[in-house]
């Protein structure tokens, strides 16, 4: 991510930026399987489901390279586009490089049904336990040719909707199925502009990555 006054990297080097990140990582830890937590994406890029600079570079990496990289499916966070769930969200697509065939692109269900402030006994979730998460992009807007994202769904929290129909996000709880290895797993800045990484998970012989 950006350093204080620093100039953004143009897109068609964010691929670039994320090899150099890659390699850095494994030169510096060379006895460990890494696995890349790629939470950076392009929120004002859209390809539809076809390939850009950037997925073509991940592309790249997990194949020549053999390497497993997550990537973020990208949240949604306008409270209007709540108002029309699940259609927002299968309206608006996983962000770049997010449609990249060989990464994992993590999206978000929901099991949050159970809201526990007393305040708002009389709401109720918007999701349905197991269902998809608000929060979350999709790509069924994407023509057939282009690969079905995301490949796997973690718990992505939920909202609550009150008895005049407006949505807001929720205090509820239940079961999170999360991974260890994703920690923040969006990121609002999308301008990718350095190789910085940082270790977030690890253990004797794996190690996961967060690439930033």
């Amino acid at each position: 991510l950006p350093r204080p006054n620093q100039r953004k990297t143009s897109p068609e080097l964010w691929g670039e930026k994320t090899k150099q990140g890659v390699f850095r990582s494994k030169i510096a830890n060379p006895d460990k399987r890494i696995l890349y937590s790629h939470a950076v994406t392009a929120e004002d890029a859209h390809y539809n489901g076809g390939p850009a600079s950037w997925s073509a570079a991940i592309d790249a990496i997990s194949l020549e390279e053999k390497e497993l990289i997550f990537i973020s499916a990208g949240n949604i966070y306008s409270s209007k586009d709540w108002q029309d769930y699940p259609k927002s969200n299968y309206n608006q697509s996983i962000e770049s490089p997010g449609q990249s065939w060989n990464a994992l692109t993590v999206g978000a269900f929901t099991d949050k049904v159970i809201i526990t402030d007393e305040k708002y006994y009389s709401a109720q979730a918007v999701a349905h336990r197991g269902e998809l998460s608000p929060f979350s992009k999709t790509s069924l807007q994407w023509e057939n040719k282009w690969p079905i994202k995301p490949d796997i769904v973690f718990e992505g929290g939920n909202l609550f909707k009150d008895q005049s129909g407006d949505r807001s996000e929720s205090r509820v709880t239940a079961a999170i199925f999360s991974s260890r290895f994703f920690g923040s797993s969006q990121c609002r800045n999308r301008h990718l502009s350095s190789c910085r990484y940082q270790n977030i998970n690890s253990n004797r012989n794996t190690i996961a990555i967060m690439l930033l």
